[in-house]
């Protein structure tokens, strides 16, 4: 007796369609160099109008995509500081809102947050490392996608002159410690004691030229 057999259907399966709770553009995925994730962010989270959101996503997933692990958390941690400004300032509700005000707003609540345990100012370094991340992802947005970026914004120098050394700083510490060992050099070796002298004493005079040398070169807590 002969068994009708059923029709086998042959055609390739379709995969059920991926459904993200929040659109791909504000998620950013870093990669090593197999291909492998390393982290994601989804900055959809961190409450920003969603032109800004994905603004600042684009600017973080390409300037950052060669940054070390630890960078681009700095990067995150300085976004979520900013997503806190936006919201208690109040004021920035599109990219229209990204303005030279807006950024002196910026500077002046980082001026006024305290850290929880001490309940002391943020250190300038700290201030001025957030204010950078801000920066840098809207430098990258000016020039690839300038027209992202409807009005103009700027970002002062140097707001926390003492957060950091100047080059001119650096090059004279530089140049100091290279005459302090060709003196103590010369010294070691006894065959030049008067130039080794002249050398400590022309490196320390550099030293003493230096303004403020106390408060750059790790002494300050500042």
């Amino acid at each position: 007796m002969a068994v009708r057999r059923g029709h086998i259907d042959r055609r390739l399966a379709t995969a059920a369609p991926i459904v993200l709770d929040r659109p791909a553009d504000t998620i950013v995925v870093f990669r090593d160099g197999w291909g492998e994730v390393t982290k994601r962010y989804d900055l959809g989270k961190l409450g920003l109008p969603s032109d800004i959101t994905i603004l600042v996503a684009d600017a973080f997933r390409h300037h950052h995509a060669a940054s070390s692990r630890d960078t681009q958390r700095h990067c995150w941690m300085a976004l979520r500081s900013f997503a806190r400004f936006v919201v208690e300032d109040g004021q920035v509700l599109s990219a229209d809102d990204l303005t030279s005000a807006m950024v002196g707003r910026y500077v002046a609540w980082l001026d006024r947050q305290v850290v929880g345990q001490t309940n002391q100012p943020w250190s300038k370094g700290s201030r001025a490392n957030v204010l950078m991340q801000l920066r840098q992802m809207i430098d990258w947005t000016k020039r690839r996608h300038p027209s992202r970026l409807p009005s103009r914004i700027d970002f002062p120098w140097r707001v926390w002159r003492s957060a950091m050394p100047t080059l001119d700083r650096v090059l004279a510490q530089r140049t100091s410690r290279r005459s302090c060992a060709r003196a103590r050099k010369s010294m070691r070796h006894g065959s030049a004691s008067k130039r080794g002298g002249r050398f400590l004493r022309r490196a320390a005079r550099s030293m003493a030229s230096i303004p403020n040398f106390a408060s750059w070169s790790g002494r300050s807590s500042g």
